[in-house]
């Protein structure tokens, strides 16, 4: 091959180093039959360290996000303007739902074909506000 139709970034030499660091192994046992087999006590350790890995890392996200993380890193910082206050299934097919938007609470029916605002709710007191309330 000529060194024309080298690509300009390429060296011959990478091939061959390639090639010898592949061959060391089976230069340094001679005519010995390389060994594959890999101790279980290496696996097992390897294995442990992933998972001390894996439950140190959840334990930084939970100290630093607290228990639910995925939505607060998402949210970055900013004040949510909607939210679903509740949700009751009337029908496999049928849901009501209230939902908070700007201050205000509105009851919508759900359905596969539509979404209707039924009517919108007066805000609760500060006290009313987890006490499970009816909707009339």
């Amino acid at each position: 091959m000529t060194s024309a139709r080298l690509r300009p970034g390429r060296r011959p030499w990478l091939a061959g180093l390639a090639v010898a660091s592949v061959a060391t192994p089976a230069l340094a046992l001679g005519n010995a039959v390389a060994d594959d087999t890999i101790s279980y006590w290496r696996v097992l350790a390897s294995l442990i360290l992933c998972l001390a890995l894996a439950v140190g890392g959840a334990f930084a996200l939970r100290a630093r996000f607290g228990a639910n993380p995925l939505p607060r890193m998402l949210q970055q910082g900013r004040e949510r303007r909607l939210r679903l206050i509740e949700i009751i299934r009337l029908n496999p097919q049928t849901q009501l739902c209230i939902i908070r938007c700007d201050g205000e609470d509105l009851l919508v029916a759900a359905t596969p074909q539509s979404v209707t605002v039924l009517r919108s709710l007066p805000l609760p007191l500060p006290a009313q506000e987890g006490d499970g309330r009816a909707c009339a």
